[in-house]
């Protein structure tokens, strides 16, 4: 059994790294490809999300007693938009990684 663990991560190592990185740009292009078709989707949403809250800031906030709080509030979201999208990318990588079976467990 550990014979062909070992066999396993040897095959790994000996792969020549031309090969891995082709097969990580394959991968990334891939996964680009994939990509590109909600990037429209995911840019209105972030739009339309960012416009409504500085609408809100820009009109309701004065009117609660709070001024120059735009500012603030754009940083935020675009701070916010960015943060999201990042760890939804990271969350359905390694959900991705763990559902095909791609763990230590399986060398």
């Amino acid at each position: 059994m550990n014979n062909d663990k070992t066999q396993k991560i040897n095959e790994i190592l000996t792969i020549p790294i031309r090969t891995k990185l082709a097969i990580f740009a394959a991968l990334m292009r891939t996964d680009m490809k994939l990509w590109s078709k909600k990037i429209k989707d995911k840019f209105i949403d972030s739009m339309l999300w960012g416009t409504l809250t500085l609408a809100v800031a820009t009109f309701v906030f004065p009117l609660l007693g709070l001024k120059n709080f735009g500012v603030l509030q754009i940083a935020s979201v675009i701070i916010t938009v960015i943060g999201f999208e990042i760890y939804w990318q990271l969350f359905n990588t390694t959900d991705e990684l763990c559902q095909k079976g791609h763990s230590k467990t399986n060398l």
